[in-house]
């Protein structure tokens, strides 16, 4: 089943509510698969972080309690109880498409930031919800 859904998550120790979504089930049998509709997002501050295009997948599912949104941009192991994020490899908060000192326009660039999505690197989950759509 081939189903997008969305991962909402409760960062306990900074009150606010960070996710993601999902362009494909995540499964063990594939377990690199999304494109490039797959994005990450902070609620609580109105922030989206789009795929970077030209990434060969954007989800991961390198074993039964991990799941991870790029290599580092958003992870929940341990079954969930670990989290954490580095937004740097997969999603951009955008900075696209810029023009350079001369004025012409540049190859497309994205901004890239450490630790923005959920405040630190690594964060406490308190609430999980994944929606299937």
């Amino acid at each position: 089943n081939n189903t997008a859904n969305i991962v909402l998550i409760q960062n306990e120790s900074r009150d606010e509510k960070i996710g993601g979504f999902a362009s494909e089930s995540w499964s063990k049998n594939k377990p690199k698969c999304g494109n490039q509709s797959c994005f990450l997002f902070n609620m609580s501050k109105n922030m989206r972080f789009d795929a970077i295009k030209g990434k060969g997948f954007y989800q991961f599912c390198p074993n039964l309690g991990c799941i991870k949104f790029g290599e580092t941009d958003l992870v929940l192991d341990e079954d969930f109880r670990k989290c954490s994020s580095e937004v740097e490899n997969f999603f951009s908060c955008g900075f696209n498409n810029y023009k350079n000192k001369e004025g012409e326009k540049g190859e497309e660039k994205a901004m890239k930031m450490d630790n923005v999505l959920a405040g630190k690197k690594n964060f406490k989950p308190g609430l999980i919800e994944v929606w299937v759509l």
